[in-house]
């Protein structure tokens, strides 16, 4: 399954998955399951894109956007970062390692 933003976007895909493997006897658990989001890891504010809502704030929020996908048992989290520069990639940094350390 794949998606294409976050929050409850995201969530609300879930239930209608997990009905539909049911109903050909699938256990969902058995599908991977990626998202895609959006980062802004240098914004102080709401941030938007033209992806749509893009997450910001300081670098234990965005590790903890990234740890609700992995509880919610997606497999593989894609991301983009705004603005696209090398400061913004240095930013990501510290979520990597918060990351990592779990």
């Amino acid at each position: 399954m794949r998606v294409a933003t976050t929050t409850s976007r995201n969530w609300s895909r879930i239930a209608p998955f997990e009905e539909a493997c049911a109903e050909v006897g699938r256990d969902p658990q058995t599908i991977g399951r990626s998202a895609g989001v959006m980062i802004a890891p240098l914004a102080t504010g709401s941030y938007d894109s033209v992806y749509g809502r893009v997450v910001t704030g300081p670098a234990e929020h965005i590790a903890d956007m990234f740890r609700s996908f992995r509880d919610a048992g997606f497999t593989q989290v894609e991301f983009m970062f705004e603005p696209q520069t090398i400061e913004a990639l240095d930013a990501v940094a510290p979520v990597l390692e918060l990351l990592d350390a779990d």
